[in-house]
C-alpha cells in the first residue's frame, strides 16, 4: 500500500509564485501563455454554446490544446477539464453534458479509445497514473472514476449510472488530523477487464482487478479481486453461484 502526501488546493495555491503563473500551471500545466488564453477563449465562448455549432467549435478548440482528438468526437456542453496535453481521445468518443475530466499535475492522462460514450454528469478524476477506458465502453451518467495508482478499464464493459470506482482514500490513523489533511492511501492500479458488466449504484475500491465477462449486481460493493465470468453481488459482494 502506498502513501502519497498531498494538501489540499488551497494549500497547493499557497505556494510561492504569481498567482497566473500558478493558475496557468493548474489548469494547462507546461503549456504556454497562448495555451492558456486559448483554454479561457474555449471555456468562455465554446462550452455552454447548444446545437451543432456549439459542438464543432468545442471539438475545433480542444484538438487545439490537447494530445489528440480523434475524427466525429461529440462533445456535449459545460465540459471541465484541466491538464488537456494529456488528454486523448479517439474517433466516435461521445462526451455527455457536464461532464469533468481532470487530469492533476502529479497526473500522466486520461486515454479515451474508440467508441467510448460518458454520460451526463460523469467525474474522471486522475490525480497519479492514467485513466485509460477501452474501445466501445459505456460509462453512464453521473459516475465517478479515479485514479492515483491507474485505472485501465477494458473493451466493451458497461458501467451503470451512479457508479463510483475509487482512485484512492486518505488515511485515519493520526487521529491528531483531519482526515482531509491525511495522507492519500492507494492500494494499487484497477483493472476491469473486457465485457465486464457493472450495475447502478456499484462502488468500486482502488487496487480491485475484475476479470472479463463478470457481472456486477446493482448497489453492490466490491472490496477485493473477482475472477472472470463471475456474478457478484452485495456488500460485499461476493459470487452468486
Amino acid at each position: 500500500m502506498s502513501k502519497i502526501n498531498t494538501g489540499p488546493v488551497q494549500e497547493q495555491l499557497s505556494q510561492p509564485g504569481s498567482s497566473i503563473k500558478k493558475y496557468q500551471q493548474s489548469v494547462v500545466g507546461d503549456g504556454s501563455i497562448v495555451d492558456l488564453m486559448l483554454y479561457e477563449v474555449i471555456n468562455f465562448v465554446c462550452m455552454s454554446l447548444p446545437g451543432g455549432l456549439g459542438r464543432s467549435l468545442r471539438r475545433l478548440g480542444l484538438s487545439m490544446i490537447s494530445d489528440h482528438i480523434g475524427r466525429h468526437v461529440q462533445l456535449g456542453t459545460n465540459i471541465f477539464f484541466l491538464q488537456p496535453r494529456k488528454l486523448h481521445i479517439e474517433d466516435n468518443v461521445v462526451i455527455g453534458d457536464n461532464v469533468t475530466l481532470g487530469i492533476k499535475n502529479s497526473g500522466e492522462g486520461i486515454v479515451l479509445k474508440g467508441n467510448v460514450s460518458i454520460g451526463d454528469g460523469t467525474i474522471l478524476n486522475c490525480a497519479g497514473a492514467a485513466i485509460t477506458i477501452g474501445k466501445a465502453t459505456k460509462i453512464k451518467d453521473d459516475c465517478r472514476l479515479g485514479s492515483l495508482k491507474g485505472l485501465t478499464v477494458g473493451e466493451s464493459c458497461t458501467i451503470g449510472p451512479y457508479t463510483c470506482i475509487s482512485g484512492a482514500g486518505h488515511a485515519s490513523s493520526d487521529l491528531s488530523r483531519p482526515m482531509i489533511k491525511q495522507p492519500l492511501v492507494s492500494k494499487g492500479h484497477t483493472i476491469i477487464e473486457n465485457h465486464v458488466e457493472i450495475g447502478e449504484r456499484v462502488t468500486i475500491l482502488d487496487g480491485v482487478f475484475i476479470g472479463s465477462k463478470s457481472k456486477i449486481a446493482d448497489d453492490s460493493l466490491v472490496i477485493r479481486d473477482i475472477p472472470s465470468g463471475s456474478h457478484v453481488v452485495g456488500v460485499p459482494a461476493k459470487s452468486c453461484f
